[in-house]
């Protein structure tokens, strides 16, 4: 049972989340200061932390339901603690007791820029561009918006998975690119178009790609260029919660032009979902079977966990330590239900907020979306909030199924991995309830 403070900060999310603004702003010794001070345990709680920098972060998805709530709170997240950076530069003369307080809404690393690709796995990568834009314009930039004048995040287009290994497709992946991923999008006016491409165009976005359309490898190379480009070693952080078609391609791109140590420098550290976790052990699920991301591109998985420069920075997160099941056994059904429960019935509403994740449980009847890929944001947030285990495995590049090494001969595929065996889900819930609702920044 979690403790009084702490049961306040899930079971109402939006109204911890407003204590927690109010804290920033001034110390209170009211009753109400409690579901905050939960909040700041989990947060930055001294000025050497808070330095902790990234100067870009890049996100690489399939635009599933899970992949959008982890989206909106790393975005909502980053736009707060820019916004809140902002304001302690014109205030630096302030007290140092309170620049420590610090919401949870906040992110542990702070962000300058974030950059999100898209890769064909759930629905294709173009489609999933349309989607992103239509649902986060906001977050993007805007030249006809003075406010999103510094705002530099962006989204780029990147590249389909090669591979369906599924015949016939799951019916929960059918039911979603056909009907539920299309009611979402109509009831956040996005407008669906039921063309050849499956594309999808936005009422509120403005749409320039007609006569600009670029080819797919000028697209992706943006990243790789912007990644080269950053001035400072080990600040940019990569989370990829899609199938690695994307990433792959970027590493093979740098090898064409002996720049992989170079690109491989800059970053600070590579977050992946996905993947099966080989070993047995008392606190993970052992699968026998691909993970769907890995199976989708297997030989794309093969090549960027064999990356000899970049495995030191690779973090896996397999779907074993962070599903459904796993937050149910860790927190308590009801609990997770109660959760879930709130938010799709949330009588209280935030200025400026738009409802996302209510409306998104609407289509979610089961709330899959809690799970998985914002489990795996949080863990880059908080990677301090996870136990971790370094362990040897063998990856097939036909199946994308990880196996101990005792059962592959061949040597010359054994990696050495860093995989997370078990996550703090109360924080997580916690991280959740305080973001996903953040108040929009124009």
């Amino acid at each position: 049972m979690l403790q009084n403070t702490e049961y306040m900060l899930w079971r109402k999310p939006a109204a911890a989340f407003l204590l927690a603004r109010n804290n920033l702003r001034r110390a209170a010794t009211t009753s109400r200061c409690s579901a905050t001070l939960c909040a700041t345990n989990i947060s930055m709680n001294n000025n050497n932390e808070r330095s902790s920098q990234r100067l870009l972060r890049i996100v690489d998805t399939d635009v599933g339901f899970d992949d959008l709530v982890a989206l909106q709170c790393l975005l909502n997240a980053n736009c707060v603690a820019r916004t809140t950076t902002a304001t302690s530069s014109s205030s630096s003369s302030s007290s140092s007791s309170s620049s420590s307080s610090s919401s949870i809404s906040q992110p542990h690393i702070m962000t300058t820029t974030m950059m999100i690709s898209t890769v064909g796995g759930v629905v294709s990568a173009q489609r999933g561009s349309r989607v992103l834009q239509g649902l986060f314009n906001h977050h993007l930039v805007n030249d006809d918006d003075n406010h999103n004048k510094n705002n530099d995040n962006m989204i780029v287009t990147g590249k389909d998975a090669p591979c369906m290994p599924y015949d016939p497709l799951p019916e929960w992946l059918v039911h979603y690119r056909t009907e539920r991923l299309e009611a979402f999008c109509n009831d956040r006016n996005i407008i669906v178009s039921h063309d050849e491409s499956n594309t999808i165009t936005s009422s509120n976005v403005v749409e320039n790609e007609t006569n600009q359309k670029e080819d797919e490898d000028d697209a992706m190379d943006q990243i790789v260029s912007r990644i080269l480009g950053i001035s400072q070693d080990h600040s940019v952080d990569i989370l990829a919660i899609g199938p690695l078609t994307n990433i792959s391609h970027w590493l093979k791109h740098c090898e064409k032009k002996n720049r992989l140590n170079d690109f491989v420098s800059k970053v600070h550290s590579i977050y992946i979902l996905g993947g099966n976790h080989p070993c047995p052990s008392s606190r993970t699920t052992i699968q026998t079977e691909p993970e769907f991301n890995f199976g989708l591109d297997p030989e794309a998985a093969h090549h960027v966990l064999m990356c000899q420069p970049l495995q030191e920075k690779i973090h896996l997160v397999t779907s074993s330590v962070c599903g459904m099941k796993q937050l149910r056994e860790a927190v308590g059904v009801p609990q997770v239900q109660a959760f879930l429960d709130d938010h799709r019935q949330q009588e209280i509403i935030i200025e400026n907020c738009c409802g996302f994740f209510r409306t998104l449980l609407t289509h979610d009847t089961v709330g899959y979306s809690l799970s998985c890929d914002p489990v795996c944001a949080f863990v880059m947030e908080y990677p301090d909030a996870v136990e971790w285990e370094t362990i040897q495995a063998c990856i097939d590049a036909t199946s994308g199924r990880l196996t101990p090494p005792e059962q592959d001969q061949r040597k010359s595929t054994t990696t050495t991995l860093r995989m997370a065996t078990s996550i703090d889900f109360e924080r997580y819930l916690s991280w959740v309830g305080a973001t996903i609702h953040s108040k929009q920044v124009h």
